[in-house]
């Protein structure tokens, strides 16, 4: 998808690569993002303008973020919710200089402090990331895909002039569905916990901004862990998105990079991860994630 016209622009400034946190990490290649012709593209809800097809996009090597809103031009509100919004996807408030100076002796890592790598692209909100985490559970990259177009489809806001656009889906569409409308997302199992997690957000009872402000990635996991649907890889996974880096999200990617047998245990996964990575402390899933990166292993770069 790409926007006909672009009547608006909004520039945001990063301490990091905008490069790197984009494909480092498969959340690009999720709607409502999409990516073509060197740019990268996200339906984002306005609260002015509702839905809009907007263009993100930068020069190699460079820290800066042109945002490009097609159509009219949007007012002061919209702009404020937009550049919060890109803000939040690009981590642009995370500060990875230690994880840097820790990376500068290390064969491969050393060129996360060159390229300023570490920032990880990721959903606009916290209940995003929470439902895209749901459909990575157990299930193939290509799946994970499809449902989230599905939802995209099925539940969120269509995009005005963009064929085929929607905007990811806010908790309350999907809180008022009914199984047989899940069932046409093809979620298999996933669909009651996601169902279930917005209905618990809708009626007051799960406050995800809590989640936001809470800085004990210790007390943060057991938050995460009491959410049906997150296991141990999933609350893993949303620390990483919520900016915590200790723990690293085992799942069978991390097996296979670790050479470790189909047959062992989720904790003997843990345990050698934990063991090759440990000494990396709160920046652990950085350490693994960019050595993938720099020693070109990283699961982005491999076809479906």
């Amino acid at each position: 998808m790409s926007p006909s016209s672009a009547n608006s622009t909004l520039i945001v400034r990063l301490r990091h690569s905008p490069d790197f946190a984009v494909h480092s990490h498969g959340w690009c290649h999720l709607a409502p993002f999409s990516w073509n012709d060197d740019c990268l593209y996200r339906v984002v809800r306005l609260p002015k303008s509702g839905p809009r097809c907007v263009a993100l996009a930068w020069s190699t090597g460079t820290r800066t973020v042109r945002v490009t809103i097609p159509g009219r031009r949007i007012g002061a509100t919209d702009r404020q919710s937009l550049r919060e919004q890109i803000r939040w996807m690009f981590r642009a408030d995370e500060d990875f200089s230690e994880f840097w100076a820790l990376c500068r002796s290390h064969p491969a890592l050393r060129h996360c402090a060159l390229n300023r790598t570490g920032a990880l692209l990721r959903s606009a909100t916290v209940f995003e990331d929470v439902v895209k985490t749901i459909c990575t559970v157990n299930c193939h990259w290509r799946n994970t895909k499809r449902m989230v177009t599905n939802l995209c489809r099925l539940f969120g806001e269509p995009c005005p002039g963009v064929a085929d656009a929607f905007a990811f889906p806010t908790p309350e569409p999907m809180a008022a569905a009914s199984e047989q409308d899940f069932q046409e997302a093809r979620l298999g199992f996933r669909a009651r916990y996601i169902r279930e997690l917005a209905r618990r957000v809708v009626d007051g009872e799960l406050d995800l901004n809590a989640w936001c402000r809470q800085r004990d990635p210790a007390v943060l996991r057991e938050m995460l862990l009491s959410v049906k649907g997150i296991g141990s890889y999933g609350a893993n996974h949303m620390l990483m998105l919520l900016g915590h880096y200790g723990m690293i999200p085992c799942d069978s990617e991390v097996r296979a990079y670790l050479g470790i047998a189909a047959k062992a245990s989720a904790r003997e996964v843990e345990r050698r991860a934990a063991n090759r990575y440990g000494r990396w402390g709160r920046y652990a899933f950085l350490a693994y994630k960019f050595e993938r990166v720099f020693c070109k292993q990283n699961y982005v770069d491999c076809p479906d």
